[in-house]
């Protein structure tokens, strides 16, 4: 039978070239029995059945050792090509980013704080003010280390992108050159199986050695389709490897596109929201000044004329008078023709006290003089 005796060798992807026929791609393959068909007529696929040495119960166990072992490190690189690009870490940075946008609060802007117009004409809420522009100047800082690290991101990315990109495509070639052992392997099970009907068939030896070759024979079979096997297996893997590289390249790809996303409309546009918010805001604070000072004004204007006004009624007033009032006079006309009328009432009431005083005296002169008090005259 063509089954080599030797020891088997390898071949890597890069030295397995298919010049006779073109291999389709996993995901494309629409006929796979056809597809095998068209291997079994490789003589490359021929060799590889070729390296199996029913002798060597070891070429077996080797047989397709590489292309598995390729597809362990394939599964190795790809765990780590995730752990170098923490999409989880960029993924927080977009919401951190969307937090901070959330503190963009336009009613804050609008209505910073209740103050009287007193205050705001003499600038005491300057500082709340100032306060509010301070937070969303430190807000626009935050953004732009936002927009650093997910830079960095989006460069890791792409670098990942590539990584991946390789990856599929010796995921591919292992894939297909796991086909090409299988089908040898399959090719070598049915060789065996008619070298042992050739054995069954044979007549120059006994029943017992052809027992003991076909039981040998068997048990070689088995432990070739267990291989075999085994190699469906991992091409199973490899297989299943494809669209899972694809899903994260598709992850990857709407990753970058976020964040690309970010650089070019979500970052200019809440900056321009930001700045155009606070300039309103500023304008509308030089407006309400303004218009407040315009009403302080006309206000003090009003008072001044209302002032003005009482100050000349008053003095007009007092211009259009005597400086000594009439009931002033009368009231002193009163009391003087009251004072004059008492003292000419007490100088009455003397001189008829005075009268009565004198007839009296002379009264008591006489009665003195008839006592022989004093002489008479």
């Amino acid at each position: 039978m063509p089954i080599n005796t030797g020891s088997s060798v390898d071949s890597t992807p890069q030295e397995i070239e298919s010049t006779e026929l073109e291999l389709a791609k996993p995901e494309v393959l629409a006929d796979n029995l056809a597809y095998k068909q068209k291997l079994r007529s490789l003589p490359e696929v021929q060799n590889l059945t070729n390296e199996i040495d029913i002798t060597n119960v070891n070429s077996i166990m080797a047989f397709g050792q590489k292309p598995s072992e390729g597809i362990s490190q394939m599964s190795d690189a790809l765990l780590s090509s995730m752990r170098r690009v923490d999409a989880e870490e960029a993924s927080r940075m977009l919401v951190q980013l969307t937090k901070i946008m959330d503190k963009f609060d336009i009613k804050e802007i609008e209505n910073p704080e209740k103050a009287s117009a007193l205050q705001k004409l003499f600038g005491k809420i300057k500082n709340s003010i100032d306060k509010l522009f301070a937070k969303y100047e430190d807000m626009g800082k935050e953004v732009d280390q936002i927009y650093t690290i997910l830079k960095q991101y989006e460069v890791q990315i792409h670098q990942t992108q590539e990584n991946l990109e390789k990856q599929y495509k010796t995921n591919v070639a292992y894939y297909e050159e796991l086909e090409k052992y299988i089908v040898a392997g399959e090719i070598a099970q049915e060789e065996i199986q008619e070298y042992s009907n050739q054995i069954a068939a044979r007549t120059d030896i006994t029943e017992q050695e052809k027992q003991t070759q076909q039981q040998k024979l068997s048990m070689i079979k088995d432990m070739l389709a267990q291989r075999t096997y085994d190699l469906q297996i991992a091409e199973n893997v490899a297989m299943q490897t494809c669209p899972m590289i694809q899903t994260m390249q598709m992850s990857n790809f709407n990753l970058m596109r976020k964040i690309n996303s970010s650089f070019i409309i979500t970052l200019p546009i809440f900056k321009q929201c930001l700045v155009q918010a606070i300039q309103l805001k500023r304008q509308e604070i030089q407006a309400k000044s303004i218009k407040q000072l315009d009403e302080k004004t006309n206000e003090l204007l009003i008072r001044n004329a209302q002032n003005t006004a009482n100050q000349s009624v008053n003095i007009a007033r007092m211009a259009g008078g005597s400086s000594i009032q009439m009931e002033t006079l009368r009231t002193t006309y009163e009391t003087i023709k009251k004072g004059i009328e008492e003292t000419k009432q007490i100088n009455n009431q003397i001189a008829e006290k005075r009268k009565s005083d004198s007839i009296e005296l002379e009264h008591m002169k006489s009665d003195m003089a008839e006592k022989g008090f004093i002489s008479g005259h």
